[in-house]
């Protein structure tokens, strides 16, 4: 994971990433978000009207989700990682 200089030096793509993300979240769908700075732009920027179910498996993420949109949020446990021996 970067450090925090990196993420500060690289706000403004990622502002304007996630602005643009917003174009492609399916109304009525679902939509599966990942942890990151990068995404939780995105959760900030989604308007009140928004409507699709969300999962998310960053508790910051779903608070913030929880907050913007005010509909049902599902926190997805992670997954136990597949080992090879």
């Amino acid at each position: 994971e970067p450090n925090l200089e990196a993420r500060i030096e690289f706000s403004a793509e990622k502002q304007r990433i996630a602005q643009k993300a917003l174009e492609y979240l399916p109304p009525g769908g679902a939509v599966l978000f990942d942890a990151g700075t990068t995404t939780h732009r995105l959760v900030q920027q989604l308007p009140h009207s928004a409507n699709f179910t969300a999962y998310v498996n960053a508790l910051p993420l779903a608070t913030t989700l929880r907050q913007t949109l005010q509909q049902t949020v599902h926190r997805r446990p992670p997954r136990p990682c597949a080992r090879s021996w």
